[in-house]
C-alpha cells in the first residue's frame, strides 16, 4: 500500500488526533557547535552570524529544516512584560516557568545550561 506524503503540518495534526501519520512528527533542537557541523556534513553553506539563543541553542535556518526534513520550527517567545527574572541564591537561572537550569562546561570552553530544577517537581496528582 502507498501512502501519500503529508505536509509537516498535516502529520503533527494526525499525531496531535492520535491517528497515524506517515512517520513520526520530527523535531530539532541544536547547540550553536552541532548546528554548525551538521550544516557542513549536510553540505550546506556556512551560517556564521547565527545568533545564539540564551540556553546556548539555535533555531536552524529552513534550508537546515528542509535537509533534514523536521516538522517543527520554534517561533519562541518574548518575557512577560514587567517580569523580572528570579535569581535566587542557588546559583541557577530560571526562566518564565521556573524552571531551573545549571551551567555545564564541556571542558573545550563550550557550555550549556541543563535542566536541574522543575517548579512541578514535588507536586501530587492533586496539586496538579
Amino acid at each position: 500500500m502507498t501512502r501519500t506524503r503529508l505536509s509537516s503540518r498535516e502529520r503533527v495534526l494526525l499525531a496531535l488526533d492520535h491517528r497515524e501519520p506517515d512517520r513520526v512528527p520530527f523535531n530539532l533542537t541544536l547547540t550553536v557547535d552541532i548546528y554548525h557541523r551538521l550544516r557542513e556534513y549536510l553540505g550546506l553553506p556556512p551560517d556564521p552570524d547565527k545568533p545564539i539563543g540564551v540556553w546556548t541553542n539555535v533555531s536552524p535556518s529552513l534550508d537546515l529544516l528542509d535537509a533534514m526534513e523536521v516538522d517543527f520550527y520554534y517561533a519562541g517567545l518574548n518575557a512577560p512584560s514587567g517580569r523580572k527574572p528570579a535569581a535566587p541564591d542557588d546559583g541557577l537561572l530560571y526562566d518564565e516557568w521556573h524552571i531551573g537550569r545549571t551551567r555545564v562546561d564541556r571542558g573545550d570552553g563550550r557550555f550549556y545550561f541543563e535542566m536541574v530544577k522543575h517548579p512541578l517537581a514535588n507536586a501530587t496528582l492533586r496539586d496538579i
